[in-house]
This record gives structure tokens, sequence and C-alpha cells, in this order.
């Protein structure tokens, strides 16, 4: 037996030596033509279905059949893409377990489909291994005109844990250089400081200073809760405030490109420890007349520190989250004189809660204003209650356009774009 097997040993290690001396019938004369083949494990019939490509009421949808071979597979994962490949700097669609024959994905409502995506791209997973990517056209995107940026940040806390939230901040607004470079301007949504401190001002002023010199966009900053309480009185604290952004009060509003930009801020010392802002009748009054005599088919951008209940991630009662930030009285006005303008788009800071969180954003759809959350320079939460910590650092990123807008999450820290957080809607219902 072992020499009939070191005879067959011998005849296989002559014939790859030695292939002419193969049976010359079991070679052929030309190679074969190379037929393409599909991997077992690709997915099948991938197709993306849209009424519109970047049109707010677009029904979109993606779908595909599983492969060939997809026993023991684990996930699919789904990401815009281009030359076969996923988009750089983008986090993925949506993930997918592998435990059917066909699938639907539903993208969700306003979903904005980014300019430099052409392509739609599955993978297929074995676990951590991935075992085969497909590609699959867009249709022909349809845009209309850019007409300017700006961006919506919040939250520095700078004083609050070291180095670390100057280090985040200074990264933020080096990312929105890098960006938006021709920015209309920064909208700051409150607690840039943790203290309320002249030494936490100057921090931020040196960054501002260092990223962009002699050279700085426009900056527009709202009071927050951690600008307006401490051992000072509020009018000490508003006049640091004052001194620190350039802003003469904590409400105001500015005119960009014949868009109306509304910034709110409390205008005195809250009772409980700052964490509620106080508007007054005045300024609510004032709201309303600046809304009243503004035409329905303008855009309007409002921005206020802390959100209303039940808006945005971070003030969910059904999730037992705690951070929205006015008493009920001025909830309720605010919320009603809202109602009566649907050209409007409300931004949000303070609950620090994660843009991919639950409900970050709550479109008006015609019947009530936009709002959104603007999560977090310093630091981010998630989870129901009071929340826990989440990593990174986020915020986001508008373009206007002729008949739409998009809001667009950034996460600073991986330099990535926030998929799940890129939405478009339409400039007024008017």
């Amino acid at each position: 037996m072992k020499k009939f097997l070191a005879l067959l040993l011998l005849c296989a290690i002559a014939a790859t030596l030695f292939p002419a001396c193969k049976d010359s019938e079991s070679q052929p004369s030309t190679p074969p033509a190379q037929q393409p083949e599909v991997s077992e494990y690709a997915v099948k019939d991938l197709s993306y279905i849209a009424s519109a490509i970047s049109g707010y009421d677009a029904v979109r949808k993606i779908t595909f059949s599983s492969p060939e071979s997809s026993k023991g597979l684990t996930e699919y994962a789904l990401y815009w893409g281009a030359d076969g490949k996923p988009l750089e700097n983008f986090t993925k669609i949506a993930s997918l377990p592998a435990d059917g024959d066909s699938y639907v994905y539903d993208l969700p409502p306003n979903t904005y489909v980014p300019e430099e995506a052409e392509e739609i791209i599955a993978e297929t997973w074995f676990h951590d291994v991935k075992l085969e990517t497909t590609a699959a056209k867009l249709p022909a995107l349809d845009r209309s005109e850019k007409l300017f940026e700006f961006q919506v940040i919040s939250d520095f806390q700078l004083g609050y844990n070291g180095t670390q939230q100057t280090i985040r901040t200074e990264n933020a607004f080096r990312q929105i250089k890098e960006l938006s470079p021709a920015t209309s301007g920064i909208f700051i949504v409150g607690d840039m400081t943790e203290h309320g401190t002249e030494s936490e001002y100057q921090d931020m002023a040196s960054i501002v200073n260092r990223v962009y010199g002699n050279e700085k966009p426009d900056l527009y900053y709202a009071i927050g809760n951690h600008e307006s309480y401490n051992k000072q009185t509020y009018a000490e604290m508003l006049a640091l405030y004052e001194k620190y952004t350039g802003q003469n009060a904590p409400y105001y509003t500015v005119e960009i490109s014949g868009m109306k930009f509304i910034v709110l801020g409390s205008v005195r010392e809250s009772a409980q420890v700052g964490v509620y802002a106080e508007l007054g009748r005045e300024q609510l009054d004032w709201l309303e007349k600046e809304l009243e005599a503004t035409d329905d088919k303008t855009t309007v951008f409002l921005f206020l520190h802390q959100p209303l209940k039940n808006t945005v991630s971070g003030t969910l009662e059904s999730l037992s989250q705690t951070w929205y930030g006015l008493y009920s009285d001025e909830d309720l006005r605010l919320r009603q004189i809202l109602k009566n303008h649907t050209n409007v788009t409300f931004f949000t800071g303070h609950t620090h809660w994660h843009l991919e969180s639950e409900s970050p954003a709550l479109f008006g759809n015609g019947k009530d204003a936009n709002y959104f959350n603007t999560a977090s320079v310093g630091y981010l939460w998630q989870g129901e209650g009071g929340g826990g910590h989440y990593p990174g650092s986020q915020g986001l990123f508008v373009e206007v356009f002729e008949d739409y807008f998009t809001v667009r999450g950034r996460e600073f820290e991986n330099k990535m774009w926030l998929t799940d957080a890129q939405y478009v809607l339409p400039r007024t219902f008017a």
C-alpha cells in the first residue's frame, strides 16, 4: 500500500513538472473564452426604487434577493456608493439580518441622497468577514441650484473635562472651514462654556482665532443654560455673553440671502439652576410679530438652546427622557406660535443626544414647524431617561437650494457623514 501511494505521488509530481507528459487529449489547443462569473455570495436583483431622487416627498426603497449561497450568512450591509465601492466618509445606510429570501428596505421619510452617490452598494457578510460586494446604478440625480450653506453646532461645554472639549471644539471648526470655506454663517446654539466664566469664553475665542485668524466667518450665538446661571447675577452673565459673542441681546434676528434667521434665548436666571430657559412675554410677543411680518413663502430658521417637550431625541416622554427646557406655559405658547408658521425650521441643542438616536428630527409636513436636534460637539448622550454617554462629537451642515434645503449630520470625531442623519425638506409648503 505504501509503495502504491508513493507511486501515485511520483506520477503527480511528474505531471506537474513535465506537463507535456500528460495525455495530449486533456489539453485544449486554445484556452476557453472566459465567461463573467457571478459570485454565489452576491445578492441578486439589487435595485433602488424612488419617485424622485432628491424630492422631499419621494418614496424610496432598496430591494434585493438573497445570494445563491445564503446559508450561514449573517448580515447584508447597504451603502451609498460610486465606482463599485461604498462612499468614503459615509456611514452605512442600514444592516439587515441574513434571514430571508427577498428584502425591501424603506428609506426613512425625507432621506437625502448624497450628491456624491452614484450607486447602491450591498455587501454580504459572514460575521466580521466581507464575502461579496454588489453595486446597482442610481437614476440620474435631480438637483436644483445651491444658494448658500451654513452650520449649526452646540454644547462645546468648554471647561467641563480638561482639554478634551477644547480639542473637540477646535476639530469641529477646522472641519467646517475645510468642508464649507464659503459658509454664510455658523450658528452656535448655546452651552459654549460649562460655567459661563470669562476664562472659558477666552478659550472659545482662542479656538476661533487659531482656526480662522483674521478671516472669520459670521458667527451667531444663542445663550445656553450654562451661560445664564452661576454664582454671578444674570446681568453679569449676560454681559460676558455679549462681550465674547458680539451679540447685544439674548434674542435677535438676521437676514441671509433674503431668508430670516431668528435666535432666541433666556432673559433671566432660571429658578431651576438654569436648566430651563425663561423667554418672557416680551420676547414671545416679539417672535410672533416677526413671524407674522414674514411672508409664508420665506424660509425661516429659528434657534434656541433648549427644546420643546416631545419634539426631538432627549425630550421624549415615551422614553422617560427629561431634557426638554421650557416651563409648560411658555412651551405651550411657543408651540402655538410655530404651528401657524409651517415655513419655520427650529434647531435646538441642550440634550446632547446623538444624531442616530430615536427621533433626532420631527417634520411638520405642512402642518407645523420642523424640529431638529443639534447633538453636541463636547460630548454625546444616548438612551432612555437621563441618558448615558455615547462616543463622538457631532453637528449639522445645512445647504439651501432653490426649492428645498438639506440638513446633514456630521460626526467630527471620525470625520464621517452620518447617513442616518441626511435630510431634505421643502423650502415652504405655502
